[in-house]
């Protein structure tokens, strides 16, 4: 029997061009492990970030690289990976591939689109305004009117793009101004949305799977990395971020301390060196940085950039990804409804995630949707199958099989 051959494609002309090379070479070096190995065959079909497409370093056309593949394994993100465009080429070529057709890929990755879904729905999500931004208009009227009525502190997001991109947190007039023009920087479109503070859950679903229709994996909360030095551990006077702190769940805690005085921020760098030692880490507000390095540190340098948030760090490393989570059954089983109703009404096929911020007082908020989710060594959905019994090599198979399935 002759091997089922796999292209992974990986790369794209996105900003999250790395993270996708990242989860790629993952996919294609379980690929390579038995006992994918004695059925399946990776191929590497890396786009540049011009969108030129390469196979083993030789350029070829889209054409071309579908021809030497039974099914394809998309780990793009973004711009032309989650957005329809990837998806489209494939149907075009009519190869089969796994996850999402184009407008469920398309609609999940818009969080504008999404939001309007989740309300349409009677899916909770935090209040938001979307906004125009255009380049090199002043931004002091937009955010004098934001601060005046909305209610603070807020995150500020582009509304296209994923893995976390441009996303910022801001309580004051100075901090909303340039969170605003940070998202503006990705996108003209920006989403300025209700801080809420709770756990923060990743969840998701597979299809078809261990005799269910739809299987829900396991939640996962996400905490900082137990052995990072966090900022709260040397900085006294929290009481002046405003936020309440006791109130915060350790992620959202980092966020927070980052709103203290620079004076603050850099005594704690210089505590920091001190107790990580001369080649440590140390962590501050979502921020892995080098002893080494902290002088050219943005947080020397730039305060601005102290209330940029980068989520994206969950998946990097930089958090452990707990799984079971500390969940109520009515939580849990609230957010096996709110997936439930994004897999029919967002028309989702083989698998996805969704974000969740849960809030000791006002409950589950559904963040945003995932269609083509991290996937690389560290990626909290393997802890989520872990904690199910769940083999990486059983979850990658069983994607495959669901897109040769859906190509016959």
């Amino acid at each position: 029997m002759s091997h089922i051959r796999v292209g992974v494609i990986r790369g794209g002309p996105s900003q999250e061009y790395e993270v996708s090379l990242k989860t790629g070479q993952h996919i294609l070096n379980m690929l390579k492990t038995e006992p994918l190995s004695l059925t399946y065959t990776g191929v590497d079909i890396l786009i540049d970030k011009a969108g030129i497409w390469h196979i083993d370093g030789f350029q070829v056309t889209p054409e071309i690289a579908m021809r030497r593949v039974d099914v394809v394994f998309s780990t793009l993100k973004g711009e032309f990976g989650e957005d329809g465009k990837i998806q489209n080429i494939l149907e075009l070529f009519s190869k089969p591939y796994v996850g999402s057709r184009a407008y469920a890929s398309a609609l999940s990755l818009n969080k504008g689109l999404s939001k309007e879904h989740f309300k349409k729905h009677g899916i909770k999500t935090p209040y938001h305004k979307e906004l125009n931004l255009p380049d090199g208009e002043d931004l002091s009227p937009t955010a004098e009117g934001l601060f005046k009525t909305f209610p603070m502190p807020v995150v500020v997001k582009p509304r296209g793009q994923g893995s976390s991109l441009g996303v910022s947190f801001a309580s004051t007039f100075p901090e909303l101004i340039e969170a605003l023009e940070h998202a503006r920087g990705f996108s003209n479109e920006v989403i300025v949305e209700e801080y809420i503070s709770g756990k923060e859950i990743i969840s998701g679903f597979i299809e078809d799977f261990r005799g269910q229709d739809l299987y829900h994996m396991f939640p996962v909360e996400v905490h900082p990395h137990k052995n990072m030095v966090k900022l709260s551990d040397m900085v006294a006077d929290e009481e002046s971020v405003n936020v309440t702190v006791d109130d915060l769940s350790p992620e959202e805690k980092a966020i927070a301390e980052e709103l203290v005085e620079n004076e603050v921020i850099a005594k704690a760098v210089s505590e920091a060196e001190k107790l990580a030692g001369e080649n440590g880490e140390f962590f501050a507000g979502g921020h892995i940085a080098s002893t080494q390095d902290h002088v050219a540190s943005p947080y020397a340098k730039h305060p601005a950039h102290e209330k940029m948030f980068d989520w994206g760090k969950k998946y990097s490393g930089a958090y452990d990804h707990k799984s079971p989570s500390h969940l109520t059954h009515e939580e849990k089983e609230t957010i096996k409804e709110v997936m439930e109703k994004i897999h029919r009404e967002f028309n989702l096929d083989h698998f996805a995630t969704a974000d969740f911020i849960v809030s000791p007082k006002r409950g589950v908020y559904i963040l945003e949707v995932n269609t083509s989710p991290q996937m690389h060594q560290e990626s909290p959905i393997y802890k989520s199958l872990e904690a199910g019994g769940v083999k990486d090599h059983q979850f990658i198979e069983h994607l495959i099989r669901l897109a040769l399935k859906r190509g016959k």
